[in-house]
């Protein structure tokens, strides 16, 4: 340890632009301690010693023997389980990873946003809300990562919507950029050879994504549009979002989409089944349960695969990538949707009980 360690933290925390009362407060001691630091009166604990070094990003022996190689090691391997217990919609158990990471990082942006968005998706929005939205005024007022700050807008943007503070949510969203203003269509614009070529099928397949996940939430908002159409509209719209994704993915090679697949078809069967038509309803819903399975088995295998369409085939498809904020598999997710009671009038079929065991089997 250094003998002059009170002023180096002193001259860290003036670089940095953190008060006396902020870096306190993220080491969990008084402003006062941290005085007696900078005055040379006291010495900090050696056990706090990893955390103030964290605080200031240092990586050399400013404070204290750590080296930079390991600490982005540990902070990988916490970006690596945290991805792991996403794929498996651990949500609780991202929770808690994400505190003791930043118990160790205490002014790790990232492991805040990912706090943030773990805690709102733990869906207690009541018990999380204050948490939340101060993790995420943390992030705006210091961080300077455009893709952090971002993210943190939409996370505290949908919690002041969730708990009916509407007005405060829209100002945040207006924070955001718009679509045109984003880094990917600037980069497809500059980038050049095979680069570039990447960048637009990144691009092609975002917006063809969310254009099929747009139209489903026009078909199934409840509270706009989707109360004033017709079954056969709602049906309609479905389709419309797959004809979009078979457009990108010619192959047949869905991998992730298949995530969307098996709800489309879920939806269209229960439309099917509220106008009568069960035999419809129940071939929507086998196509549905082999859509689930497959995105199932891919996440299983825990290895990317290339996409071979045309459009995306540049494109890797990523298991650790496909995100859930519940647990189980996509097909015991498909098995509690069915017991919705518009599906009530199939119950008797003797293919619809066959496939609710074959479901709750998995």
């Amino acid at each position: 340890m250094k003998l002059n360690i009170g002023s180096n933290i002193k001259e860290l925390r003036k670089r940095n632009n953190i008060t006396q009362e902020r870096l306190a407060e993220y080491l969990g001691v008084t402003y006062q301690t941290v005085s007696k630091w900078e005055n040379g009166t006291s010495l900090p604990s050696i056990s706090l010693l990893p955390s103030i070094a964290n605080v200031f990003n240092v990586s050399i022996d400013e404070l204290y023997d750590i080296d930079k190689h390991t600490r982005d090691e540990k902070i990988a391997a916490y970006e690596a389980e945290y991805n792991v217990l996403c794929s498996k919609g651990d949500n609780q158990g991202r929770v808690e990873l994400m505190r003791r990471a930043l118990e160790e990082y205490p002014r790790n942006y990232e492991f805040m946003n990912y706090l943030a968005r773990s805690l709102y998706r733990c869906y207690n929005i009541d018990l999380h809300s204050t948490e939340i939205i101060m993790l995420c005024d943390r992030i705006l007022e210091e961080c300077k990562t455009d893709s952090i700050r971002f993210s943190a807008l939409q996370t505290i943007a949908r919690t002041y919507n969730d708990i009916g503070q509407y007005k405060t949510a829209l100002q945040y969203a207006y924070e955001m950029p718009s679509i045109t203003s984003s880094r990917e269509f600037f980069l497809s614009e500059i980038l050049t050879g095979e680069e570039r070529t990447e960048q637009l099928q990144k691009n092609i397949f975002f917006l063809a994504y969310n254009a099929g996940k747009m139209i489903t939430y026009l078909a199934s908002d409840s509270r706009g549009i989707g109360k004033q159409l017709s079954y056969e509209d709602k049906i309609r719209m479905y389709k419309a979002a797959h004809t979009i994704y078979e457009t990108i993915a010619d192959d047949g090679s869905y991998l992730v989409l298949n995530g969307k697949f098996y709800w489309h078809y879920r939806c269209i069967a229960k439309n099917y089944c509220l106008i009568g038509d069960t035999d419809k309803a129940m071939k929507n819903l086998l196509i549905a349960e082999k859509a689930a399975a497959e995105i199932d088995d891919f996440i299983k295998t825990h290895k990317e695969q290339h996409y071979t369409s045309l459009l995306i085939n540049k494109l890797k498809a990523d298991p650790q990538g496909v995100l859930k904020h519940w647990q189980g598999s996509h097909c015991h997710k498909l098995y509690t949707q069915l017991q919705d009671e518009s599906f009530d009038t199939m119950r008797d079929m003797p293919e619809f009980k066959e496939l609710e065991q074959r479901l709750k089997d998995e």
